[in-house]
């Protein structure tokens, strides 16, 4: 129930007077509190009606649906997974690149969506090409799991092998839920005022409590979630239940899975009977889903398991029998998971988060914290070696960065709003002749280490080189380098003789070079000391990233006593700057400056023709300051100047001052439209670098 449901009306007829009859365009049906105002319009609205010929169910006469791109808000006025969302997006993920929605008519079942069958496949295939071939890893919950399962059941394993990366499930509903039989009985209207306990009826307060009243006691309102075959596929599962467990008693009979058929024959439902055969082979396929898993749900939460009715049943007294679950699923239809562990060879993993309820688990801090270690953010952190000073990977973790020596693999890295990078550039260079890896080269480093941990870079960095003047019948190489890859491109020619510069490079071309270092370095190490929502001990991963350290602002655009970090207590620059790590008691984070400072600091004049393009009218942050005495652990204000955005002007302009420091041509070029990002694939940068590189 968390995906959106929208819908276009033209009905031949309305139930009630103040329903709506005929809309111009689409309007938001589920969830919308204005559109359950009167009940009765939101229930025919929502009905689905069953054919009986196809096995197949349909909207009323003149309803037409569809799934929006976006999930439902919650009570907070806040997206369904958005807080989850937002984590990912503090490490890199992009919305629509590398982080894609899947939202689905949760009414339907799953033998009646096709279409959506096929649009999740080819979503999955296309995330995949669009992150360099990375392997997608499916984020679902609740009926979601379910779903997911019932998908990778109809893929063959060579597509699960080559395109999935893992299965995460939180809460997945696998066994079904005994919920699902009291919304049978009971009528949807009961529960859905618990749902909407949290939501502000826009009708009036008098109108609402009529509305809701004469809802509980109209059988065609209460009943309208019983034409969701949904429904029926989160019924108890033979899977998780014994035929004879008892899931409703009555007076006269008692009901259990083995004699289920017989509560729809005394209820007279006939159809729903029928849609519950329809779902159940699927409930009954609980084959492993053949993808690593990690099956993750809450657990010590009062939940529903079964129903007492003392006298009439059903429309009598009913007492509410509970048990152990996340307040929505029971336990032993979220631990079904378990099943998986022997069926299948890829890994397994399961977790229960004790008091964790069914909807907090796509909010709450711990769970967030883990999938991000799922996601396989924890294997890139890095630990410091104080003897060899180097970091290393964690233990039994081996990395390595693909494609050296093409340009395919700098396209899309995840950079800037689109997530394209290099993209636009090199496809524009394609069409101009250019071949990738004859004469479009690629040189990707590991971004986390500093510049004093890239020897191997910078050896394999002159092999190409040298391969590419070959290859291109002894042409001189021209460099493009982007923000740090400006000042690692420099101090690679700084380490080479003046015959090799002369010989292969014809120049330099930068790109919003950070030459002299950047405050938001400081913000991103700060940053992971600040008690972000749902990040917890994942926030530490990236502070020993040395990289961070050789971007730290650095004398050759700031004075020493410039402040950059501004506190109640006591203001931090270049003079005393290690005295913010052993306030904060980082010992390694002092020793990671101290180890990659000097080399920013001493970078020299590339000896070669230097093209320094850079935006130069965008605010830019220049001084943290954090007003209250919790330092550094909630959100600094901050100064700004102009810049590009990420970098200030004045370590921009480092690049052009390089001029009074080398015989070779440098080229003021400050394009004030350009940030950051954007530079990569701005059309400014793009017609001067085809002027170098001589194509007109």
């Amino acid at each position: 129930m968390g995906s959106n449901i929208e819908a276009k009306l033209d009905k031949p007829s309305i139930v009630e007077r103040k329903c709506a009859q005929k809309t111009d365009d689409y309007v938001l049906l589920w969830l919308d509190e204005k559109h359950m105002c009167p009940m009765a319009c939101f229930a025919d609205n929502m009905r689905l009606h069953y054919n009986a010929t196809t096995g197949t169910t349909y909207n009323s006469p003149g309803v037409e649906t569809r799934v929006p791109p976006y999930f439902v808000k919650t009570e907070k006025d806040t997206y369904y997974y958005e807080k989850f969302i937002e984590v990912l997006e503090k490490y890199g993920y992009k919305r629509n690149v590398s982080i894609k929605l899947a939202p689905y008519d949760w009414r339907k079942g799953p033998h009646e969506i096709n279409e959506y069958w096929d649009h999740l496949r080819q979503l999955v295939v296309n995330t995949y090409y669009e992150n360099n071939n990375t392997r997608v890893s499916l984020i679902v919950h609740s009926m979601g799991g379910p779903m997911a399962l019932a998908f990778l059941h109809q893929q063959p394993q060579v597509f699960k092998d080559t395109y999935i990366e893992s299965l995460i499930s939180l809460s997945g509903a696998y066994g079904g839920s005994t919920l699902a039989v009291s919304v049978f009985i009971e009528g949807i209207v009961t529960h859905m005022l618990k749902l909407l306990q949290d939501y502000q009826p826009v009708c009036s307060l008098v109108h609402w409590v009529t509305d809701v009243t004469k809802a509980l006691f109209n059988p065609s309102i209460q009943q309208v979630a019983n034409s969701f075959p949904s429904v029926y596929w989160l019924f108890p599962s033979p899977i998780a239940w014994e035929k004879s467990e008892v899931l409703i008693q009555t007076p006269s009979k008692n009901y259990s899975l083995g004699n289920i058929h017989e509560l729809f024959q005394y209820l007279n439902r006939t159809t729903e009977y029928e849609l519950y055969q329809k779902v159940l082979p699927y409930n009954l396929n609980f084959s492993a889903p053949g993808v690593e898993v990690y099956c993750l749900y809450g657990q010590n939460v009062t939940s529903l398991s079964s129903l007492e009715y003392t006298d009439k049943f059903p429309l009598g007294k009913v007492k509410e029998v509970t048990g152990d679950g996340d307040g929505t699923v029971n336990l032993n239809s979220l631990q079904t998971c378990k099943q998986w562990k022997s069926q299948q060879k890829e890994p397994f993993h399961e977790l229960a988060f004790m008091n964790v309820n069914h909807m907090n688990m796509t909010t709450d801090e711990t769970v967030i914290e883990y999938v991000l270690k799922a996601l396989h953010m924890d294997n890139l952190r890095l630990f410091y070696d104080g003897n060899t000073r180097r970091t290393k990977n964690q233990e039994g973790v081996e990395v390595r960065v693909p494609g050296f020596g093409s340009s395919s693999v700098l396209a899309n890295l995840g950079m800037g709003d689109d997530g394209d990078y290099f993209k636009n550039l090199i496809d524009e260079l394609s069409q101009l002749g250019y071949k990738d890896n004859i004469s479009l080269r690629g040189a990707p480093y590991d971004f986390r280490r500093g510049l004093n941990e890239l020897n191997e870079f910078y050896t394999n960095l002159k092999e190409v080189v040298l391969d590419t003047y070959k290859k291109n019948g002894n042409t001189k190489v021209v460099f493009i380098g982007h923000g740090l890859g400006s000042v690692l491109t420099t101090l690679f020619l700084n380490q080479q003789t003046n015959e090799f510069r002369e010989t292969y490079v014809q120049s330099l071309i930068s790109l919003g070079g950070s030459f002299g270092g950047r405050v938001t370095s400081v913000y991103a190490y700060l940053e992971s000391f600040q008690d972000i929502p749902s990040v917890g001990t994942a926030a530490t991963v990236a502070r020993n990233f040395s990289v961070l350290f050789s971007q730290y602002p650095n004398l050759a655009a700031f004075s020493k006593d410039y402040v950059i970090v501004q506190t109640p207590s006591k203001n931090y620059s270049l003079s005393n700057i290690k005295e913010m790590f052993q306030d904060l008691n980082q010992s390694v984070s002092e020793s990671l400056y101290q180890d990659n400072y000097p080399i920013v600091s001493n970078l020299q004049a590339p000896e070669v023709e230097l093209h320094c393009l850079y935006g130069n009218a965008t605010s830019t942050p220049t001084k943290l300051i954090f007003t209250d005495n919790n330092f550094p652990q909630n959100e600094p204000d901050e100064d700004t100047d102009f810049g590009d955005g990420i970098v200030p002007v004045a370590s921009l302009k480092i690049c052009a001052n390089f001029a009074t420091k080398q015989k070779h041509p440098v080229h003021d070029v400050p394009l004030p439209a350009a940030s950051h990002y954007d530079i990569v694939r701005f059309g400014d940068s793009f017609d001067y670098i085809k002027k170098v590189i001589k194509i007109n």
